[in-house]
């Protein structure tokens, strides 16, 4: 599951700074992010998780970020 945990948190910032480089040399495998994202969005669609949440990005301010990614076809349809 993704994480977005500003820098400046008291108890986490600074927790997504540190090196996987170990853990890649022990054999990590990771998926892409863009694999990620779609199968994160089918979880919450079939959880029924609410896209509205005060934590979720308006679907206005995600487009934008997957257009200027240049993606917007890629993740929509």
């Amino acid at each position: 599951m993704p994480l977005w945990i500003p820098e400046a948190d008291p108890d986490f910032g600074g927790m997504l700074l540190a090196s996987g480089q170990r853990a890649i040399d022990a054999g990590l495998h990771t998926r892409s992010w863009l694999e990620t994202a779609r199968d994160t969005l089918a979880w919450a669609r079939e959880a029924g998780a609410s896209a509205h949440s005060a934590s979720a990005l308006t679907p206005e301010a995600e487009a934008e970020i997957l257009v200027n990614l240049g993606l917007r076809s890629a993740i929509v349809g």
